[in-house]
């Protein structure tokens, strides 16, 4: 009897863990990440990002859901310019970028195990875009001397981008899942008019990205109930 009860008891685990995601399970979830690197002693860039998103499933392995994203990248350049051959200065040249996204986004998900699945997620959206340049000792003439001082523009304006993504998750319970995701892939184009600035210009042109490196992943959690 104390045999049978305890097969019963572990055939209840496994359904309860094989029963994690079914039709009608919502999803409420989001990663985190960021990089920083240093190309040369003069290029300085970092960024940072959180993507939260929410999700119903249709079924075990299609899920349609909201995604959001909030990055922030910092870029910093450094460049001594010559003046005649004979006089010099320092130009500090930095950027700070805001983009704030919102858009649908469908995820398929292929169960290796109880405890891990694998998933590609595809996500298209509006993006709003702030950029802060900032030009640090930039020589101006004027008559008789050349005086200094900084410049400062700021840029908005609107993308679409459309994103592929795969990623794996661990199921540590059956409703709790640790997720890993690279941003593998975008496609981006403006919706908004040229803008040229006094010392930067903004294209119009589309723009494809494929990349994987640690600045395209990102890791998180996700609450599947």
């Amino acid at each position: 009897m104390k045999h049978i009860l305890t097969i019963f008891m572990l055939c209840a685990v496994v359904l309860q863990t094989n029963a994690q995601i079914e039709s009608g399970t919502k999803y409420i979830g989001g990663t985190i990440g960021g990089s920083a690197r240093t190309t040369t002693s003069d290029y300085k860039t970092s960024s940072f990002n959180v993507q939260p998103s929410v999700g119903y499933f249709l079924n075990s392995n299609w899920m349609i859901g909201l995604s959001t994203e909030y990055n922030v990248t910092n870029a910093e350049n450094y460049a001594t310019i010559y003046i005649g051959g004979y006089n010099q200065h320092a130009v500090t040249y930095s950027l700070k970028s805001t983009v704030i996204k919102l858009g649908p986004a469908v995820r398929y998900y292929y169960h290796v195990s109880d405890r891990f699945s694998l998933f590609g997620e595809g996500s298209i959206g509006v993006i709003l875009v702030k950029d802060k340049h900032t030009a640090e000792n930039v020589e101006f003439y004027s008559d008789p001397n050349p005086y200094y001082r900084g410049t400062t523009t700021i840029s908005k304006y609107e993308k679409l981008r459309v994103g592929l993504a795969p990623g794996i998750v661990y199921f540590p319970t059956p409703r709790i899942g640790i997720e890993l995701k690279a941003n593998v892939m975008s496609y981006q184009t403006n919706l908004s008019d040229e803008k040229t600035q006094a010392l930067f210009s903004i294209s119009n042109k589309s723009e494809f990205n494929a990349t994987f490196n640690l600045a395209s992943t990102s890791i998180g959690a996700g609450f599947y109930f």
